[in-house]
């Protein structure tokens, strides 16, 4: 993971996530932070979509969890809406 990472050098992360897989994704979330202070982390899947607050507390900067191909095109477009979820726009 960090090795792919370093050779590309994203400004973002985009993980997909079930329910069994949460605390994993925060975790990656947390260390990838560490690594890459500047890079903003996105979560969605069926988990977001669902239970978007289980992500929060956390080094995810955004939570799409309606219409979540648009919303995270939006966001990369900087056209944030009420479609992605984040601790500033609950």
């Amino acid at each position: 993971y960090f090795s792919l990472l370093n050779n590309f050098s994203p400004d973002w992360i985009a993980f997909t996530a079930y329910i069994n897989q949460v605390e994993e994704v925060k975790r990656l979330a947390d260390v990838t932070k560490k690594k890459f202070f500047n890079v903003k982390v996105v979560v969605g899947g069926v988990h977001a979509a669902v239970c978007p607050h289980d992500f929060f507390p956390s080094n995810i900067d955004f939570v799409c969890f309606k219409n979540q191909r648009n919303a995270f095109k939006s966001l990369l477009e900087e056209e944030l809406t009420n479609l992605i979820f984040s601790p500033s726009n609950p």
